[in-house]
């Protein structure tokens, strides 16, 4: 069908479940859940699945292994969304359970706070735009009394997202930064120097929305870029939201708790 009329495949949601072989265990393993989806992929004649799923657990895979391979996968641009079939609530959340806070802070305008001049991150990161600095008039005492303030509340925030536990090992690990839209990419930009400093062997960022000139920007520190609308006028995010409201700490540290609850070691049937 698609062949005959390839309009019809931006209509239409194409799904899969893969790795399913009759009288063989199931494998969720990194290499056999890559095999399966490039078989799905030649099978069904596409460059991407929009909806890849896992038919069920495999007792014998580490959630991280799949998360992991599935990260990549999406990465890579062969899928796009991943579901789960006859996944206990417990096996859904040990899986969801493998994410990471990367916490860095946008350094505002003195004068205009929502305007980025820069941004700072965990472990000494730093991104400035020097031409909008110069071209304000910024001078330097002002961009280090923002730098100390933002500083100030990356620490708050790092004690009460983090608590006591260390940033994640992402050594040779595929990192997919989402942003809510990407407007100078400061602060997305200093996400991927965080990234790259704990290890990360691949970069990815995503967002919804982002200027058309975006991928310049993220040129020389990420690896690739998937932005879903291009606008030709471009404001502000906030003009693509109808609620942009920024998202409450207690509400990140609540989603944050509730995925640390099923990492390995800690959940209540380690």
């Amino acid at each position: 069908i698609l062949a005959a009329a390839p309009h019809l495949r931006d209509r239409m949601v194409l799904a899969t479940k893969g790795g399913i072989v009759p009288g063989v265990p199931y494998n969720s393993g990194r290499d056999a859940i890559t095999a399966a989806c490039e078989a799905s992929l030649r099978r069904l004649r596409t460059d991407v699945i929009d909806l890849y799923q896992i038919h069920r657990p495999d007792m014998l895979t580490h959630p991280a292994e799949l998360a992991d391979a599935l990260g990549a996968l999406r990465a890579a641009g062969k899928i796009r969304e991943v579901g789960v079939s006859n996944f206990t609530p417990r096996q859904h959340e040990a899986l969801a359970a493998h994410l990471e806070v990367l916490l860095d802070r946008k350094l505002g305008v003195p004068f205009q706070p929502e305007l980025a001049m820069g941004a700072i991150g965990e472990g000494g990161v730093r991104v400035l735009d020097e031409q909008r600095i110069e071209r304000l008039g910024i001078r330097p005492e002002a961009v280090e009394r923002v730098e100390r303030r933002e500083r100030r509340e990356l620490a708050r925030q790092a004690a009460s997202f983090r608590g006591d536990a260390s940033p994640a090992d992402l050594e040779g690990r595929t990192a997919v930064i989402v942003d809510d839209g990407i407007a100078t990419g400061a602060t997305a930009r200093a996400a991927c120097l965080i990234t790259r400093h704990l290890g990360a062997g691949r970069v990815v960022v995503a967002a919804p929305v982002a200027p058309r000139d975006a991928s310049a920007t993220f040129a020389e520190v990420a690896d690739e870029l998937l932005v879903a609308h291009t606008p030709r006028r471009f404001a502000a995010i906030g003009m693509f939201y109808r609620d942009f409201s920024p998202t409450p700490d207690h509400s990140v540290v609540e989603l944050l708790d509730r995925a640390r609850e099923w990492m390995p070691g800690q959940g209540p049937d380690s």
